[in-house]
């Protein structure tokens, strides 16, 4: 029997026009960014269309476009077909916009909440030096000895995104993680590389962003979902208010736990995954984390046909 889940990516999955395509596609698309625009009080549309995308990769900037992005695909798929899943799931970021489709928070809301999760992880190291490093060819179990190693409270560095078999991303101290790449190459790793990000994520130097994303958490009312949505840190469901709002400030200065995610849905015997969103990040590690996994992405119109298929015969 088919069971299907659906996860939404994160930060990284962004590009300039990701929304283009879907515009002319359902006029739809077109109510949502100027929705997100009268929101958020500058122009949505202009930020995902600009050329160079310089603003739309600051974090402040992208994760409200990421969001949006997500959503308006997905709803253009849900006024198409009965989207009936069973679990859903999200990258980081993605995490909201899972909250967001299984109805446990407004589209307003959901905008609100992650622009301001943006700008306090954006303040948060206003003045320090951060960044984030994707180790590949490494077991996750030598890259936290070698962090382990270099853990000072002056130079922080630890595990942030556990991402696929041999594949985590270390967020930390910049003059820290240039030593870590040394470090890792040594080891055996095939690839050490700095990432282009705005903010270490996912690590404790966002600790102070914790306190800020709580009471704005306070200010919103939320629901239980209405589809089970895992959390990034302890694979469980979100249950209630409460703990969504504790497993969120937690996921700011926990790492990502996407393979164990990817297991968790495997087990609950999910058959089909399905990537809504901009780009086709999480289905290339899906690969690597379950070969078992029928793989499906909707990030063009041109793919829909296939899912509204795929939901039908669900059905």
């Amino acid at each position: 029997m088919r069971k299907v889940a659906v996860v939404f990516p994160g930060q990284g999955s962004q590009f300039p026009g990701m929304l283009d395509a879907w515009k002319s596609f359902d006029p739809y698309v077109d109510e949502l960014i100027v929705q997100a625009s009268d929101t958020l009080g500058y122009d949505m549309d202009a930020l995902i269309k600009e050329n160079d995308g310089d603003k739309l990769n600051q974090t402040q900037y992208t994760q409200p476009a990421i969001l949006l992005a997500s959503f308006a695909i997905w709803s253009v798929l849900n006024s198409k077909t009965h989207c009936h899943v069973e679990l859903m799931a999200g990258h980081s970021l993605g995490e909201y916009t899972a909250l967001l489709c299984a109805g446990a928070l407004s589209f307003e809301q959901a905008l609100q909440l992650v622009s301001k999760r943006g700008q306090y992880m954006q303040e948060c190291v206003q003045g320090v030096e951060g960044g984030m490093v994707a180790i590949i060819g490494l077991e996750d179990a030598a890259v936290e000895i070698i962090c382990s190693e270099m853990q000072t409270q002056q130079l922080l560095v630890s595990p942030a995104n556990y991402n696929a078999i041999g594949q985590v991303v270390v967020a930390g101290d910049a003059h820290a993680l240039n030593d870590l790449m040394d470090r890792a190459v040594a080891a055996g790793a095939k690839i050490a590389k700095k990432l282009s990000v705005s903010v270490p994520s996912h690590c404790m130097m966002m600790t102070d962003a914790v306190d800020q994303l709580k009471q704005a958490l306070e200010e919103i009312t939320l629901s239980t979902p209405t589809v089970p949505v895992l959390s990034n840190v302890d694979l469980e469901p979100h249950r209630n208010p409460t703990q969504t709002r504790e497993k969120l400030c937690q996921q700011l200065i926990a790492p990502v736990q996407w393979v164990k995610t990817i297991q968790a849905l495997a087990s609950e015997g999910v058959t089909d995954h399905i990537e809504i969103g901009p780009g086709r990040v999480l289905t290339g590690l899906c690969k690597r984390i379950n070969q078992s996994l029928n793989l499906h992405t909707l990030d063009e119109p041109a793919s829909i046909d296939a899912l509204i298929t795929l939901m039908e015969e669900d059905s």
